[in-house]
């Protein structure tokens, strides 16, 4: 079910393009969607950090941007995804620093407490 904040058809045309694997499609609703959610926010930091030459770091940016000029605030899945992404690419001291962040932001949760496990491991 669609959220507020974006038309219906907006946001299920870029998740039928993120499931068919339409990278370049769902990247192009970036600057041609007017109204943007969480979930079309989450789903842009998806397709951007599944290009091997998008860093982890700018991606974030890219998402942090996004929800600046759409007024909204990243949540945890926001968050976990990038943590995830972090977890698969990057160093173990990057996981720490960021799941440091999501607990000063009070968005912990089990997903990322299990990741900042592993990065000690």
């Amino acid at each position: 079910m669609p959220s507020a904040g974006s038309t219906p058809s907006q946001e299920s045309l870029m998740a039928s393009l993120l499931k068919k694997g339409d990278v370049e499609g769902v990247l192009a609703m970036r600057d041609s969607s007017t109204q943007m959610n969480l979930h079309m926010v989450n789903m842009l930091l998806t397709a951007d950090l599944s290009q091997q030459e998008t860093t982890v770091e700018r991606a974030t940016v890219r998402m942090f941007e996004l929800c600046n000029k759409h007024g909204l605030q990243a949540n945890a899945p926001l968050h976990n995804n990038v943590l995830g992404a972090l977890s698969r690419r990057g160093p173990p001291e990057a996981v720490l620093a960021w799941t440091a962040r999501m607990r000063a932001a009070a968005l912990l949760d089990t997903f990322a407490c299990n990741l900042e496990l592993k990065a000690h491991l």
